[in-house]
């Protein structure tokens, strides 16, 4: 869960902060330029890294951390 809020916690900065060159001041651009098909797909494609990210780290955690036990809820 932390490496999502990390992410999103660096694309929030990278919205606000003038000097960003990702994908947060792309949405930036985009948001500025009117351009919502852009800003649309910004969102996808935050969304599908945020998601990639999360299944990444839990697979290192089975693959390093295999005997910890995940609790359900």
């Amino acid at each position: 869960m932390a490496v999502t809020l990390a992410f999103i916690g660096t694309n929030l900065m990278e919205i606000v902060s003038p000097h960003g060159r990702g994908l947060g001041a792309l949405f930036d651009s985009g948001k500025t330029n009117s351009d919502y098909p852009l800003m649309f797909a910004v969102l996808i494609a935050l969304a599908f890294l945020g998601i990639v990210l999360y299944y990444v780290v839990v697979a290192l955690e089975k693959i390093f951390a295999g005997w910890a036990e995940r609790q359900p809820g």
